[in-house]
């Protein structure tokens, strides 16, 4: 890991709630194990109907949260202002930095907090799944783990990683140096969805570790106002 430089961006939005105090608290000590810069950006809710334009389904957008059939006929989640809010967080981020700087990104969302592995594993981790990355040319790696998901159909094994078409919530990922740019290419120019779908869409495969660095803490999503308890 000698030539190699991290960052890590945290998107926020309540800094002061306890979710997202638990979520700077982890994300803090991440960064003071990589030696690496932190920094937070905090974004209003978006609360207005979102755009139709450069949307990829613009007969899914909503003005509030519900669900709604998919193309395939089964359930999803209606494109309702959190969801773009979400998308621009994410793009916006990543888009600035790749202005400024070509280290590699690790993006943590405001409810990422750690998982049963202490983040230690995240410098001892990452020699590995850098060179899984680039033997594979992944574009993303999640941080999330595959939570033994029923979605992840596709899903191939290796020794210490997963790759699938599918991305399972975007709450804590890593972006390589090397590929960078690819991910820059795509949030510039292809159609605006829910952010897990895009990246399943436009930059699949997605690597995983076989067991989560990261997990989603207990508490209200911004995107559903649903309560969420899915630590493990």
């Amino acid at each position: 890991m000698n030539k190699e430089s991290f960052k890590i961006i945290h998107l926020l939005t309540h800094p002061t709630d306890e979710r997202e105090i638990r979520s700077i608290r982890f994300a803090k000590r991440v960064a003071k194990v990589l030696n690496c810069d932190y920094e937070q950006n905090i974004n209003e809710l978006y609360t207005k109907t979102p755009p139709a334009e450069n949307c990829k389904y613009p007969k899914f957008i909503r003005s509030k949260m519900q669900m709604i059939k998919s193309e395939s006929g089964g359930i999803r989640e209606a494109l309702a202002p959190g969801q773009y809010g979400c998308f621009l967080a994410h793009k916006q981020a990543i888009l600035n930095h790749a202005k400024t700087s070509s280290s590699s990104l690790i993006v943590f969302e405001c409810d990422a907090v750690a998982s049963s592995l202490s983040c230690k594993y995240f410098k001892i981790l990452l020699p590995e799944i850098i060179e899984f990355i680039k033997e594979k040319k992944i574009k993303l790696f999640s941080f999330g783990g595959t939570y033994g998901n029923e979605y992840l159909t596709n899903l191939q094994k290796y020794e210490n990683f997963y790759l699938d078409n599918v991305m399972l919530g975007t709450h804590a990922y890593f972006i390589h140096s090397s590929m960078l740019q690819s991910v820059v290419d795509v949030l510039d120019n292809a159609l605006w969805d829910a952010m897990d779908i895009f990246y399943s869409e436009n930059l699949s495969p997605i690597g995983t570790y076989i067991a989560p660095l990261s997990v989603q803490g207990t508490g209200k999503s911004l995107l559903t106002g649903l309560m969420k308890q899915i630590e493990k």
